[in-house]
């Protein structure tokens, strides 16, 4: 079968189409078939002094991909743990290491990618994060007095490939 016929026979399938579920789309046509489970990855800053920059790693597990479509930030100053902050006085980079990509061209407010969880920051387009890869996060304080807990999460969902 030549290029062209596959073409026709993978259009005529039966697979499941992306009008079922908006994030089929999105995918890659072998992955639609999938299982999939709901799932967040997280990361946490205990301790994120005031004007200091770190990096925090997230190991994506090797049983699946991972498809964020949503991400949600929580941060609070340290002196006083029970009032979350309405204003988030960070800046972060994130860096997908599996496909050794950045997903912004400089460091962005957090605002622009982290919702709450009442109001998660859904993505335009969600990215697929490969298997036993790892993705990076790097945060700076903007604040030059204040020390911070933040945790951030990346909601989406895993994708088998062995079922």
């Amino acid at each position: 079968m030549n290029a062209g016929q596959q073409r026709r026979a993978s259009m005529t399938s039966p697979a499941i189409t992306p009008a079922l579920n908006p994030f089929f789309g999105l995918l890659p046509q072998e992955l639609w078939n999938k299982a999939k489970d709901f799932f967040i990855y997280s990361v946490e800053w205990t301790e994120l002094a005031a004007s200091e920059t770190e990096t925090q790693d997230i190991a994506i597990e090797s049983d699946s991909e991972f498809l964020i479509v949503a991400s949600n930030a929580v941060a609070y100053a340290s002196a006083s743990p029970e009032t979350a902050v309405p204003q988030k006085p960070f800046l972060v980079t994130i860096f997908d290491n599996g496909s050794g990509r950045r997903l912004m061209n400089r460091a962005t407010h957090i605002d622009n990618f982290f919702g709450t969880g009442q109001l998660p920051g859904y993505w335009p387009f969600p990215k697929l994060i490969p298997r036993a890869s790892t993705l990076s996060t790097t945060l700076a304080n903007l604040d030059t007095a204040n020390a911070y807990v933040v945790k951030l999460s990346y909601l989406g969902f895993k994708i088998f490939s062995g079922y």
